[in-house]
């Protein structure tokens, strides 16, 4: 995923929405994604603009009009049409800026959406997805028995419930049945705001087109935190009768049985921690605060998090490989990636969650701090971040990695690294003589090294022992009673190595927690 988590999905900003309004952006592509079309029928309606009209007012509906039907259920295109109207409307009320020009409402079945280039993009470069397919192994998300392409796939085609296509200012709903459609009004209205962000920004512009995973998803902390912002700004007006609005009416979202959650909680992380991110920043600068952080967009995962500005270190690169391995240079940034804090944050809950990882408190995910945020994607092993670049090599069929990671202290690199062993000891590892972990089954077989030096860890995989001195000819193995916080020479240390700073590390988790 990457530029991504959606143009390396391939063509998509973000998806699914937050509790409230599961919904996504599409794109940041060149070439804005189409639908392809199919024999479904598919329901399409455009509001009207007035240049008459008042700000929070569309067709002739204002923002505190009621509507003549109770249900947003089996909906007419009359009433179709004024719903839309009037949703359009409060997003205008809500930001207190009009919109310049007509944006049209199609209803797609969810089949229709699946069968879509926006769900399940033509994936014509293997070179991408076979880099791509490291990124998601080194994240521990996805392993050999899927490509992230289809997990990817899978998990948005379940997910979404409505997209807004940037450049053809086209909103698209995805409902069971779009002859009768059923609509839900905050994914309206998520869909709405992006498509003003569009007409008072232009979302095709390059500064929305981030070059890594991290810095995507950081682009989507201000889009998605808007949108999901002005969301819980239109449930608040719900709750106190000031507008009558309607129930979610459910079941518009697809089985969960496609779904990654680790490709899921990584996509949501804009749409949790985005709206506390664009709360803060509105309560210091007001809407024009905004408005520049559109302009020139963050850059890292960690400032949406921790609402806080903030600038990647520089990572030294690995040394060049030997033995025929070749890294990608076409893709990514360089041919590499930068992951961030949020992605490294879903690995250790993911690894927690489905393989019973002593990494983090798979309940850490719902301890939020922030009557704006509906997830918390900081803990102990994650927070530190630095900065970290990952770079996928291929040599014939073999694949392997080299992820270097920088923290900004000490006690960050040995916490990071209890949570890391605490992974591979999930997947059953054992240790050669040399200090290096093999996973001999499992969706992430393979030997691993990790290394410690100062503030910055290592890591290094490939498909043998001997692949991993081939992929980093600077890997030096060193005795097992060597701690990654001791200040010799840096080297593999082993689990036993690091055993007593387990408990002052877990105490210390517990603390912060």
């Amino acid at each position: 995923m990457t530029r991504r988590l959606v143009c390396v999905l391939v063509v998509l900003l973000c998806t699914a929405g937050v509790g409230v309004g599961v919904g996504m952006t599409a794109a940041h592509p060149s070439e804005p994604a189409t639908p392809e079309p199919t024999d479904q029928q598919s329901t399409t309606v455009q509001p009207i603009l007035s240049s008459t009209e008042e700000v929070g007012c569309v067709d002739g509906i204002c923002h505190d009009d009621d509507l003549e039907f109770d249900e947003p259920t089996n909906l007419s295109e009359a009433e179709l049409d004024a719903l839309a109207a009037r949703t359009m409307a409060r997003v205008e009320y809500l930001r207190d800026e009009p919109f310049t020009e007509e944006v049209p409402v199609e209803i797609q079945s969810r089949e229709e959406f699946r069968q879509s280039d926006v769900a399940a993009p033509s994936r014509s470069d293997e070179d991408f997805e076979r880099w791509n397919d490291q990124v998601w192994r080194g994240l521990f998300v996805v392993g050999d028995e899927q490509s992230s392409g289809e997990a990817i796939d899978g998990t948005v085609g379940e997910a979404v419930n409505g997209f807004y296509l940037p450049g053809e200012g086209q909103i698209v709903l995805v409902t069971p049945s779009p002859d009768i459609p059923t609509v839900d009004e905050q994914t309206l209205l998520h869909e709405f705001a992006h498509a003003l962000q569009d007409q008072r920004h232009n979302l095709t512009s390059p500064q929305f087109r981030g070059e890594t995973q991290d810095r995507d998803l950081a682009v989507d902390g201000v889009l998605e935190g808007e949108a999901v912002y002005l969301e819980y700004r239109y449930e608040e007006r719900c709750a106190s009768g000031e507008w009558s609005c309607f129930d979610d009416p459910g079941g518009s979202g697809g089985s969960s049985g496609e779904l990654n959650r680790g490709i899921l909680y990584t996509l949501l992380q804009p749409y949790s921690d985005g709206p506390a991110y664009v709360h803060e920043i509105l309560e210091t600068e007001g809407w024009e605060g905004i408005d520049e952080r559109m302009e020139t967009p963050p850059e890292t995962t960690r400032e949406i998090i921790h609402r806080q500005p903030t600038e990647a270190r520089e990572v030294e690169s690995p040394p060049d490989p030997t033995e025929g391995w070749e890294p990608y240079p076409d893709q990514g940034h360089n041919g590499t990636e930068t992951v961030g804090e949020a992605s490294i944050f879903v690995m250790l809950w993911y690894q927690a969650t489905e393989y019973g990882a002593d990494t983090i408190d798979p309940e850490t995910l719902h301890e939020t701090t922030h009557e704006y945020e509906q997830f918390n994607y900081v803990s102990e092993p994650s927070d530190g971040w630095a900065g970290d670049q990952l770079v996928p090599y291929q040599r014939g069929d073999d694949d392997g990695y080299v992820w270097t990671l920088e923290w900004e202290t000490r006690d960050d690199v040995a916490e990071f690294r209890r949570a890391y062993d605490a992974i591979l000891d999930a997947h059953d590892s054992t240790e050669t003589d040399e200090g290096v972990y093999v996973l001999s089954s499992g969706p992430f077989s393979g030997a691993y090294a990790v290394e410690t030096d100062d503030t910055r860890v290592r890591i290094v995989h490939a498909p043998t022992e001997a692949g991993l001195f081939e992929l980093d000819p600077s890997l030096e193995p060193t005795a097992f009673e060597q701690s990654p916080l001791d200040d010799t020479a840096p080297g593999f240390s082993v689990a036993a190595a690091i055993a007593a700073l387990l408990v002052l590390a877990i105490a210390a988790r517990r603390q912060y927690q």
